[in-house]
């Protein structure tokens, strides 16, 4: 599986906000649930999917509502740019940063 994988064994910090996360609360089918792999039990979104097909560790960072930054009137706190930014590992390989939802409004 590893053969020409540049991906295989790497580590990925994914950094975001619901789409990244996933919120699947209130669904009525377990659909949404990766059934099997290293991330069975996690939410079916595109940084575990991608990391359970090619063995990657995942370091997860992202949350509903996050945005990038915070607005200059002081009225949101849950951005990424308030310290988050720095739990970062050192040696993740590959880093994504997907915003812009929550940010829009300010």
């Amino acid at each position: 599986m590893s053969g020409n994988n540049i991906l295989y064994g790497k580590k990925w910090a994914v950094c975001g906000d619901s789409f990244s996360n996933g919120d699947f609360s209130n669904a009525l089918d377990t659909d949404y649930i990766i059934q099997e792999g290293i991330y069975a039990g996690k939410n079916k979104v595109y940084g575990y999917l991608i990391g359970n097909r090619n063995n990657m560790n995942i370091q997860h960072l992202a949350e509903g509502g996050r945005t990038m930054a915070t607005p200059p009137d002081g009225s949101f706190f849950n951005a990424f740019s308030n310290e988050m930014y720095k739990t970062i590992d050192k040696d993740v390989d590959y880093i994504t940063l997907y915003f812009g939802i929550n940010d829009s409004h300010h």
